[in-house]
């Protein structure tokens, strides 16, 4: 089993904020990942649970599947950052619940901590979920305009139409939400 882990720190270039990242092997065959709240952190964090992922389906595939009762083998969770910092045992949520509650809003509710009333942004805790994780290069709203209307095709993913990105045409993709819409 591995027990050792990786911290490191350094200081953002754009802003000069010092951040970190940690991931390390607990005893329970945990993995924990822990970065800086912040746009680089972020980054940080997404990019080290992709490697994971990768590895995971490139050497243990088995792992990926279900047990007899149907459910996942591996399954993703995240502890709310807030009951840590206030010393509570902390509220852990299923990636697919933090998934599942972003259709509706960037938010989820704790209700152990006092911090901001016991809501929690999905964004810091699983900044992959709400595509925190690509940094300043994520396309702002105001740059694109598309047209549902005018499709070009659909696929398993979601459907393709025609838009415009800062004047220039382009094709836009809509995800295909877990529960078909």
């Amino acid at each position: 089993m591995w027990r050792t882990g990786i911290y490191i720190e350094t200081t953002c270039l754009t802003n000069n904020e010092t951040v970190y990242f940690l991931v390390e092997g607990l005893e329970n065959s945990t993995v924990r990942m822990e970065s800086t709240l912040c746009n680089y952190g972020s980054v940080c964090l997404g990019r080290i649970v992709f490697h994971i992922d990768s590895l995971v389906k490139e050497w243990y595939q088995g792992l990926l599947g279900k047990d007899y009762r149907g459910n996942p083998i591996v399954e993703y969770l995240v502890p709310c950052k807030h009951c840590k910092e206030e010393g509570l045992d902390p509220t852990v949520f299923t990636l697919q619940k933090l998934i599942e509650e972003s259709y509706n809003s960037d938010f989820v509710i704790c209700g152990k901590h006092t911090q901001q009333g016991g809501i929690v942004n999905i964004g810091h805790i699983a900044p992959d979920v709400l595509l925190k994780d690509f940094g300043d290069h994520l396309i702002k709203e105001d740059h694109i305009q598309y047209n549902e209307t005018a499709n070009l095709g659909e696929g398993t993913q979601g459907a393709v139409c025609t838009g415009t990105l800062d004047g220039v045409k382009v094709a836009v993709k809509s995800i295909r939400r877990a529960d078909g819409r």
